[in-house]
């Protein structure tokens, strides 16, 4: 125990380095790209390259949050004069950025309110005693939540109920094979419509900016759910020879069953709806 501790304050006292040192080594290593003299670039991709070293160098060691060093690139790109305000901040208003925050949204709706547990306790009383089935049912409901949600946060928002249920049968194989099932799960699924992983948004901007080429979410979903089912079949089967052997299962619960309440329902009201429009 007392080793644990002496492991913990070493790291502890390693990300309080590694944050001083970056804060001072970002701007010096921009400034170090901005002297040293590129040929075949323009000045304004030079700078650019001088702020992305900045923002590495940042991202890598955290000296300050995250999202605050991503905001710092619009900001120094005006100072720079690599461009003006209104192109650097154009994108803030890109829809598929209000695409992201709607499934985000949604997903800490769900994740609030409950609804996953009430959806994982029925899934656990269809499954009944059967190992198989259980991971089935319910990596395929991660699988079909990433369809609606980004696979990020379906996973987070599905990772402390598959944990509980691991816990509950104590078979390290089971548990291996359901928690990583229920991730690739999520991954899988993503790639079925255009909101369901944060590349596939992408995509779709770069293909509406670029080639002026629009592909609508019903014709996505119309030519990526049959490849994502597949390869949920083939990973299931791959989990089930390496991890998910058929084992008795105990009464295994993640709550009390109970009915919807008011605020669920209007929460699985929103989501249709949303879907719908999506679709639509």
């Amino acid at each position: 125990m007392k080793n644990e501790e002496e492991i913990f304050e070493t790291l502890r006292g390693y990300e309080k380095w590694r944050k001083k040192i970056s804060i001072f080594l970002g701007p010096i290593i921009a400034v170090i790209v901005l002297l040293i003299p590129i040929e075949g670039i323009s000045s304004s991709a030079h700078k650019l390259l001088a702020i992305f070293s900045l923002v590495i160098v940042w991202w890598i060691g955290e000296p300050i949050p995250l999202g605050l060093t991503s905001l710092t690139i619009p900001f120094l790109i005006i100072i720079s004069g690599v461009a003006s305000p209104k192109e650097a901040f154009s994108e803030f208003s890109n829809p598929i950025i209000f695409l992201f925050l709607g499934s985000f949204i949604i997903a800490e709706g769900i994740r609030k309110h409950e609804l996953d547990r009430f959806f994982a306790e029925r899934i656990l009383r269809v499954a009944g005693k059967d190992s198989r089935v259980l991971v089935l049912l319910f990596c395929g409901f991660s699988w079909f939540s990433s369809f609606w949600l980004s696979n990020t946060a379906v996973t987070a928002m599905l990772l402390p109920l598959a944990y509980g249920i691991a816990r509950g049968v104590r078979e390290r194989n089971f548990m291996c094979g359901l928690l990583l099932f229920m991730a690739y799960s999520a991954s899988i699924g993503g790639i079925s419509t255009t909101v369901g992983t944060p590349p596939n948004l992408i995509t779709l901007g770069f293909f509406d900016t670029l080639l002026n080429y629009h592909i609508g979410f019903l014709k996505w979903m119309l030519l990526s759910i049959p490849m994502t089912f597949f390869m949920f079949l083939l990973t299931y089967l791959i989990m089930r020879l390496i991890y998910v052997k058929k084992i008795e299962l105990k009464e295994v619960r993640i709550g009390e069953a109970k009915s919807l309440s008011r605020a669920q329902k209007n929460l699985l009201f929103v989501l249709g709806m949303v879907i719908f429009f999506w679709v639509v």
